[in-house]
């Protein structure tokens, strides 16, 4: 190897390399929570916002934007590495090395004169390695990796001292680093163009988490997605397929502070979707028996649900329980919410839009215009109202425009959003 022996040949090279007409990108995720941890990335999808198009990539992939000319997944070889810390870095950083195969690793750290500062040999299992760098000096170096299968470097720019050179090495998982075949593919890219990178990975069970990055400047080479690891309000709750199948609005628990913003890993999700005009079912005498319970939901569904399919309660018309139907449509878990569940996420409408509305239609949004109830809006929850004066048929509700408990009969028709706990 050809070592770096004075400022100007290095600088000279990383001058031709900035001048030349592509970009290579890689990306590494980690999951914020309590500690920051490394977490391996399913996917990759890639916005132009300038020139209108998207693309998505497996994980753990090195992108070259080349342009005027194409986009291209670069060719993946026997490992990668990436930093996981700060480059320029204060004393101390951490990088992250990947390989595909169990390897004997050559680790060096030279010096801008080409002088070897550190140096060591280590064997290394198929997966994901964290490497804690220590550096004794403020200058730039070149941390140097070398195996049976080749080698390469990474440019670290020291502005701070520590206290000596020193190189930690920690396994932080055994996937195995994946191949990847040159994948081309024509769309039209400028340096200059705004890019939107979204990245996809696994936690918790198989629950997808999303993040976005803006990335605006050619010359980055690591696109860093920090992705928490639990959920706050107004977050998306993402199924085993990856697409998502609610808005969080309600925390059980909090797992870290950000701020003042609270995160927990359990609570309930409000579908994205909203049942417009349908009716809640019939008045009648069976009612009052078990959807009555004002904070849960649930018994107040399943009791419903009885109704329709048990004959023995003598329940007219049960095709008209539409309410109830609706919300456990949409599969294992989905329930009618009772009235204090309704009244929570009607209050926190400001949180909840946002979302909605970059995710969804205009019209799922919450919003006080309506053309049911006059102009406002009326959720109806699972909670039945007690029989008065010997007349039974009315429901608790919510009229989200004047922000009231309102009672509507059961025949009428209103709005309906259902939930689900996670």
């Amino acid at each position: 190897m050809k070592k770096l022996v004075t400022t100007s040949l290095f600088l000279g090279i990383f001058g031709l390399l900035m001048s030349q007409n592509y970009t290579t990108l890689r990306f590494t995720a980690e999951l914020q929570g309590r500690t920051t941890e490394y977490a391996s990335i399913d996917s990759i999808k890639i916005t132009n916002n300038t020139n209108h198009w998207d693309y998505t990539l497996v994980g753990d992939t090195v992108l070259k934007l080349v342009n005027s000319t194409s986009i291209q997944e670069a060719s993946m070889e026997s490992m990668s590495a990436t930093f996981n810390g700060a480059n320029p870095f204060r004393g101390n950083t951490s990088v992250l090395l990947q390989l595909a195969d169990e390897e004997s690793v050559m680790l060096r750290l030279y010096d801008l004169n080409g002088r070897l500062c550190y140096e060591k040999q280590t064997q290394l299992s198929i997966g994901t390695h964290q490497l804690s760098i220590q550096v004794a000096s403020a200058q730039l170096y070149l941390l140097h990796f070398g195996t049976s299968r080749g080698s390469l470097s990474l440019k670290m720019l020291a502005t701070e001292a520590g206290s000596s050179f020193n190189i930690d090495v920690q396994q932080q998982n055994n996937i195995a680093y994946r191949h990847h075949k040159a994948d081309v593919f024509d769309k039209p890219f400028q340096t200059t163009n705004s890019m939107t990178f979204t990245c996809y990975l696994t936690h918790n069970n198989g629950v997808k988490l999303q993040s976005i990055s803006q990335n605006n400047n050619p010359n980055e080479t690591l696109i860093r997605f920090s992705v928490p690891s639990a959920y706050t309000i107004g977050n998306l709750c993402y199924g085993a397929n990856g697409e998502p199948e609610g808005i969080v609005c309600y925390l059980a628990d909090t797992l870290y502070m950000s701020g003042t913003i609270a995160y927990g890993e359990h609570g309930k999700m409000l579908s994205l979707d909203q049942a417009v005009g349908i009716q809640w079912g019939t008045g009648s005498e069976p009612l009052n028996a078990g959807s009555n319970d004002s904070l849960d939901g649930r018994p107040n569904t399943n009791y419903l649900m009885l109704l329709k399919t048990d004959t023995s309660f003598h329940y007219p018309f049960p095709e008209r329980l539409e309410a109830v139907t609706w919300c456990t449509n949409k599969g294992d878990g989905w329930f009618f919410p009772a009235i204090a569940e309704v009244i929570d996420f009607c209050e926190k409408t400001n949180l909840l839009n946002p979302t909605l509305r970059v995710l969804t239609s205009a019209d799922t949004i919450f919003t006080d215009q309506s053309i049911i109830w006059g102009s406002s809006i009326v959720y109806y929850s699972s909670t039945i109202k007690p029989p008065l004066g010997g007349h039974s048929g009315w429901c608790y509700a919510y009229n989200f425009a004047d922000k009231i408990i309102a009672g509507p009969m059961v025949v009428d028709k209103a709005q309906v959003r259902a939930m689900k706990w996670f």
